[in-house]
């Protein structure tokens, strides 16, 4: 018997491939809260593996990963984590290597998830380990400590056009004046920081492996793929662009597990619609709201619809050049840090478009 926990169109692969183990299957139903999954999951015994799909959650990391494996002891099964999409070293996925979870499905293409949990069953993993895991077992306290130096924050739109992007620069721009290092990671198909780069004379490559450029002394990279030797780099920070939450490449798992979460909403009548399905979903409670191109008579109104989030309500100002800081006063509250140095920020043309390239 083989349980899975979790959105069942997550798990309809596992009925294709269960004959060729000659096993059955149970769904057990997603719930954001773990601990309400124990009595349903324990009620159905001689299972030999339980997959759990992590990204249904919002519990802390140590919770869930604590959780599964007294589940799995209760059940003497096997755990295995469903985890596309997440990196080998965030937080949930150290917290579970860390109760000695040994099986991992990082893939999210079908064929390959199948591929991935044939291992987990036929013993392959067990005789050979996973190299991302074992890697991060070997070197768990330097991985942990990394993660407790560097906080990683994410932010996403509710549409094209809202000014997410410029908001993931000021809040860089802001880290930076206080004193601390913080990079910006491109996490969208916009092709910014390639862009970029073809615009601006005075911006440099530092980095083509990695994705990294520089310009008005901030640090950019576009290689997700390279997130992983990214994060070694030691920035205090490091902003993540998540681009629209509406857009299939939008990587929710990636974006919940951030320690802060921003979106960026709206109030016209072609943003309300986004930023209610925003507001109403269960998990973007744990979030900040930033507010733009906002009419001052709107703020007050906006500031009681939000009710309970209103303390968690922000308002940006008309930024003409996100390379130009502007934004001071809703990122202290937002992200208070203890100034460790304060420096004029670098004076940039009012008209940024006399940097470009000739020809562009």
């Amino acid at each position: 018997m083989i349980i899975f926990v979790g959105d069942e169109l997550n798990g309809y692969w596992l009925n294709e491939v269960v004959s060729s183990i000659e096993e059955e299957v149970v769904m057990i139903p997603e719930n954001p809260h773990i601990a309400q999954q124990i009595n349903g999951i324990l009620s159905i015994s001689n299972c030999t593996y339980i997959v759990f799909d992590v990204s249904q959650y919002i519990d802390p990391s140590e919770e869930i990963a604590a959780t599964t494996m007294k589940i799995c002891q209760a059940n003497n099964a096997t755990p295995i984590i469903l985890a596309s999409g997440y990196l080998p070293n965030s937080e949930i996925i150290v917290s579970l290597i860390a109760q000695d979870i040994h099986y991992f499905i990082f893939d999210s293409e079908q064929g390959k998830i199948k591929e991935e949990f044939l291992k987990c069953v036929n013993g392959f993993y067990a005789a050979n380990g996973i190299d991302l895991i074992e890697n991060i077992k070997e070197n768990i306290e330097t991985v942990k400590e990394r993660v407790k130096n560097s906080m990683l924050i994410g932010i996403g739109g509710i549409k094209n056009g809202i000014g997410t992007t410029t908001q993931c620069l000021q809040l860089v721009q802001y880290i930076q004046f206080c004193g601390y290092s913080a990079a910006y990671i491109e996490m969208n198909s916009t092709s910014y920081v390639q862009q970029l780069f073809a615009s601006y004379d005075d911006c440099e490559i530092v980095d083509e492996t990695l994705g990294h450029i520089r310009y008005k002394n901030i640090d950019l990279f576009d290689k997700q793929e390279k997130i992983s030797d990214i994060l070694q780099l030691g920035y205090n920070f490091y902003v993540y662009d998540y681009g629209v939450f509406t857009s299939p490449d939008f990587n929710k798992t990636s974006f919940l597990e951030k320690e802060l979460k921003i979106f960026v909403v709206g109030c016209k009548p072609n943003e309300l619609h986004f930023t209610q399905n925003v507001l109403r979903s269960l998990f973007y409670q744990d979030v900040c709201y930033i507010f733009n191109f906002t009419p001052e008579a709107d703020k007050k109104e906006l500031l009681e619809i939000m009710e309970e989030k209103a303390e968690r309500t922000f308002f940006a100002d008309w930024t003409v050049d996100p390379f130009t800081y502007s934004n001071s006063e809703i990122y202290s509250k937002i992200l208070p840090l203890e100034v460790l140095r304060q420096e004029e920020p670098v004076k940039k043309s009012f008209f940024p478009f006399f940097n470009k390239k000739r020809g562009i």
